[in-house]
């Protein structure tokens, strides 16, 4: 799964909108920066630096598992590229 869409589920899940991200990034008075960085008109994912920004301030953090560690409930995969649904 790519980042920004991490990221978007966990706002969903904690409730959290993008001006209140904003807010506890320091963004009040720019919101928008946070719908740039999630947009898919806008970039294609997020770097590492904007993503651990978005997640810590939500509660969560990035750490790197071997490979063949398997998924627990509430845990995400980040992707680089976005998957695609096979076409018939």
């Amino acid at each position: 799964m790519l980042a920004k869409k991490i990221v978007r589920e966990i706002m969903k899940k904690e409730g959290i909108g993008t001006t209140r991200l904003a807010e506890m990034l320091g963004y009040s008075k720019r919101p928008q920066k946070i719908c740039d960085r999630l947009s898919d008109a806008k970039s294609s994912n997020l770097g590492t630096e904007a993503l651990n920004e978005m997640i810590r301030a939500m509660g969560y953090k990035a750490i790197i598992v071997p490979e063949s560690a398997e998924l627990k409930d509430g845990w995400y995969e980040i992707d680089s590229v976005p998957t695609r649904s096979a076409k018939k």
